[in-house]
């Protein structure tokens, strides 16, 4: 639905004939996800749950919101809930994850993972079916043994690219907000994703999205050129934008 620092949110569906409808993260503003939703032919009703990875204002800004009114059960971890509790007081259906623990979904088995960044308790995700194994990682300051481990034998990922070094070394940021980017409890550059994928490719993988493009410290040209031995090993490449969703991606 849309990625970058301005707001995170995607959507999975898995199934054809019980099919389940999962949101990722809700941190685009209320009325600017509902109608991306709509116009990509999404009914909120059929949205089954929302799961969040973490409570920074980029991926959560709308998760109560939309909790609350349609009525959608919400999941995160109580690290996550707790740094962001003022906000999730009335929801009415409120479930906890447990890293590194599987929670059960309709036809899904979804996985939470910790990760290395400046959050309460964040996570990233895989998504399992009987099928495919689709795994969602963002906001990482580094790549560790676990993460390695966890998103072996995918078949697709959306994967952060966030910025470049040269670029946000050049940039106007405050020398503070730079070294929190860079940090090991930052953002993944595009060093980091690209050695990551290249130790986890295997020839089932399909499909990698890269995520979280900082608009002013990275480009898609730099990502693309980073991603082109992939393409070359017949992995699709699309690059998420901030201001529109990519549309529909499915996995064979």
């Amino acid at each position: 639905m849309g990625s970058g620092s301005e707001g995170n949110s995607l959507v999975l569906e898995s199934g054809l004939n019980n099919k389940t409808t999962i949101l990722v993260d809700c941190g685009l503003k209320f009325d600017v996800l509902e109608k991306r939703l709509i116009d990509q032919g999404i009914s909120i009703s059929e949205i089954d749950a929302i799961f969040i990875t973490h409570e920074h204002s980029d991926h959560v800004r709308s998760a109560a919101k939309f909790a609350r009114v349609f009525e959608i059960p919400l999941f995160m971890t109580h690290g996550s809930f707790y740094a962001y509790r003022d906000h999730f007081q009335k929801i009415k259906f409120l479930s906890f994850l447990k890293s590194d623990q599987t929670t059960k979904f309709n036809d899904l088995s979804i996985l939470p993972f910790s990760i290395p960044h400046d959050a309460r308790e964040p996570v990233a995700l895989v998504f399992q079916d009987l099928k495919h194994r689709l795994g969602v990682l963002t906001d990482a300051g580094s790549i560790t043994p676990h993460i390695e481990k966890t998103l072996s034998k995918l078949d697709g990922l959306v994967l952060e690219f966030n910025y470049d070094p040269n670029m946000l070394k050049d940039s106007k940021y405050p020398h503070s907000l730079k070294k929190r980017i860079a940090s090991s409890f930052g953002h993944l550059s595009n060093e980091d994703a690209q050695n990551l994928l290249k130790k986890i490719y295997h020839d089932k993988l399909q499909v990698v999205v890269a995520a979280h493009l900082s608009q002013k410290n990275n480009s898609p040209e730099l990502v693309d050129k980073m991603l082109k031995v992939f393409k070359e090993n017949s992995v699709k490449i699309l690059i998420a934008k901030q201001s529109k969703p990519t549309g529909w991606i499915n996995l064979n």
